[in-house]
Parts: structure tokens; sequence; C-alpha cells
């Protein structure tokens, strides 16, 4: 397969896997053998695999991870994120990530921008203005509107990049 028709069907399956078997999808992770306290997700169609693994930290609560796509067994894109979210933004984090997900949106690989869940509104922005699925980086962030406020709480964030890798 041509480097540019397999990015594009490496882009559309990344989207299939993180809405069947991910976090945000509400699969349930499995321990990475040798990796204390990580856990992943892992989603296969023919020659592709998707590989999803994340730690937080028992005492900060900073998350952070990793995504792989892999065809034939061979790296193709990758993708890394981290931050920290405190636990009442995380609803809307997966709502947010699966909004796009399900219709087939990458948008850095991560949430729909402008998403809202109550009192929350998840937004994302790229650092690069030529961003695509071979090559991106983002800040994402969840802001709290506060009864009576002017201005919206940050509840947290991530930074996020990634690549294609052939």
């Amino acid at each position: 397969m041509d480097r540019e028709k397999l990015l594009a069907e490496a882009e559309a399956f990344f989207c299939r896997g993180m809405a069947t078997d991910s976090y945000a999808s509400g699969a349930k992770a499995h321990p990475v053998e040798d990796w204390l306290g990580w856990e992943a997700y892992e989603y296969r169609e023919g020659d592709l695999r998707l590989v999803d693994m994340y730690t937080v930290d028992p005492d900060t609560g900073k998350s952070f991870g990793n995504t792989y796509i892999h065809y034939q067994g061979r790296t193709i894109w990758m993708m890394s994120y981290g931050g920290f979210y405190k636990k009442e933004a995380t609803p809307c984090l997966k709502s947010a990530l699966m909004a796009n997900y399900t219709r087939g949106i990458f948008d850095m690989g991560r949430g729909q921008n402008g998403f809202a869940d109550g009192a929350y509104i998840y937004l994302i922005g790229s650092y690069n203005p030529s961003c695509s699925f071979e090559r991106f980086y983002a800040r994402e962030g969840i802001r709290q509107h506060v009864p009576g406020g002017k201005e919206l709480e940050s509840v947290g964030g991530h930074e996020v990049w990634g690549m294609a890798v052939i």
C-alpha cells in the first residue's frame, strides 16, 4: 500500500478504534506487563493495530500516555499526551472525544472544540496552523462555568502532539 493511502486508512482506523476500544468509549483497559501503573487499550482490523497506553500518577493525579498505530507490525504513527484533569471534568472530556471519534473526525486526535456538557466546555487549539494527521501539536482543556462568575475556571488540560513516522 502506498504511503498516502496507508495514512488515510490509518486516520480513519484511528477514529474507529478510539470509538470502540478506548478510555472515552468506556472500554476496560488491561494492565501493561512490566509497566507498573500503566494500562492499555488495543484495537485491530486486518493488518492495522492501535495501542493506546497511559498511566496516572497516584500522588499528583497527572496523566500521560502514548497511542501507536502499527501496520503489519511496523509502527507508522504515534501520538503523545499528558496533563491533568479534575475528576469532575472527565465526563465532559470523554463526551468531547467521542463526539469526534464516532463521526470519524480526527481533529488532532482529540475532542470536538467547543463541546459543552452542562457547566463544562471543552476547548482545543493547535500550535501549528497547518496541523494534520501527519503532524500536529495542540493544547486541550476544559473550563467550568462558575455560578455568578464572569470567567471560566480551568478544570484541567493536556498537551498533545503526534506524527506519522513513515
